[in-house]
């Protein structure tokens, strides 16, 4: 093999890894997207039946949000995201309707946006 064979695939491989890597902020953006719609969406509802899209929505976005963590490669950053996603997935889970388990959610909604608009911000 020569070196400018060598140098090319170097470079496509640079350009595929980085489209890798944007691929998966922008899936991570989502997921928080989605996440926080339908945290808002769960909590304005009236009725379990109307909960009951938005609770699977939610939980399994955070199921999502979770699973990407890395926490050998994020460190604290990863412990912590973890906690907040940790944090909604419980204050969805125990979610009563009244006004205590209702702020819990609103809490969570708030702590997601704030991480939203950080990934949402983030240039590679």
């Amino acid at each position: 093999m020569n070196i400018g064979v060598a140098r090319q695939q170097y470079s496509q491989n640079k350009i595929k890894s980085l489209t890798e890597q944007e691929q998966n902020v922008e899936a991570i953006r989502i997921a928080l997207q989605q996440v926080t719609s339908a945290m808002k969406s769960f909590v304005s509802a009236t009725t379990a039946e109307d909960r009951e899209p938005h609770f699977e929505m939610a939980l399994t976005r955070i199921y999502i949000l979770q699973k990407c963590l890395d926490f050998e490669a994020g460190g604290d950053l990863a412990k912590n995201l973890f906690r907040i996603y940790e944090f909604a997935r419980q204050s969805i889970l125990n979610f009563k309707g009244d006004i205590e388990t209702k702020k819990n959610v609103e809490t969570a909604i708030e702590y997601l946006s704030v991480v939203y608009e950080g990934w949402r911000e983030m240039k590679l």
